[in-house]
This record gives structure tokens, sequence and C-alpha cells, in this order.
């Protein structure tokens, strides 16, 4: 299996200012016709709902809230890493039918080609069911630009 070309969307392509600022719900309740108070209401409802679901546990919304929502930046280590190697590098994983593992997967350190672009040429066994391809080690947006297997194109929906 080819797969070449994976670009991983810039900040400025998916619309990502510098200094994120608070996201502006107005427009969004707006255009579906929901008022401030609906709005409220909802999000009381759903942490009631929250609450009940987990008990006396946190509830992943509430730990994100704890915690914070870093914005990680893989390519260009803007996430306060101090290893940018450990970021860039894809893993990959084969499924031989008994699901992804860390057994059976391996690191390509050298797979980022320039910032936000990785290329790589992945050469697969028989009896490997499927592949699960992390481009990052942390959370990013990919747009796959090509993918052949064996040298021929795959068409693939939304890439």
């Amino acid at each position: 299996m080819d797969l070449t070309d994976i670009d991983i969307p810039t900040d400025e392509e998916l619309g990502i200012v510098e200094e994120p600022e608070e996201f502006e719900t107005s427009r969004v309740l707006k255009s579906l016709g929901i008022t401030e108070e609906e709005a409220q209401d909802f999000r009381d409802r759903e942490m009631d709902f929250q609450k009940f679901v987990t008990g006396q546990r946190k509830s992943m919304a509430e730990m994100r809230d704890l915690i914070g929502n870093k914005i990680i930046k893989p390519l260009d280590n803007s996430g306060g890493y101090d290893d940018a190697e450990y970021v860039n590098r894809v893993q990959v994983y084969e499924d031989r039918g008994s699901g992804y593992s860390e057994e059976d997967s391996y690191i390509l350190d050298d797979a980022y080609v320039s910032a936000g672009e990785v290329s790589l040429e992945i050469p697969v066994d028989g009896d490997v069911k499927t592949l699960r391809i992390d481009p990052a080690f942390a959370c990013c947006i990919v747009k796959v630009k090509e993918l052949t297997f064996n040298g021929e194109p795959i068409a693939a929906a939304n890439k």
C-alpha cells in the first residue's frame, strides 16, 4: 500500500486565529432559532444528565473544563512539548484479525517531508486486515491528498 502526500491543513486553512477568542454562540443560536435562555436551559439539562450518568465521578466535560483545552499544533511545536520529534512521528497499526494493539504497531520517524506534509509508503503483509495511521502524537486534522494501493489510485469520498 502506498500512502502519499497526507496534508495536515494549516491553522489559516482551518480558520483558526493565533489567539482563539471566545466562541460566538449567538450566531449559531440565531441560525438554529434558539434563544439564549433556551440554550442555557439545554446546558443545565445536559449537566444534570451528566451528573446522573456519572454519579460521583466527573464527566468528560467537567474534566475538560478542569484541565483546560490547550491547542496542540504538532507541526510547529507550539503545544509546549520540548521534543518536537516525538510529536511529529507517524505510528502505523496493523490489524491481523485481533484489532489494533501497540504490539502490532511501529513508528515512522521520517514521514514528515515538510511542515504540515507527510509522505509515506507502507509495505503491508497479506495477513493484515486493516491499517490505522496516526499522523502525530497529538490531536490533529488531516487531509489526504493522494492514496494509492499497489500503484493504483483509491477513490476516497471526503479525503
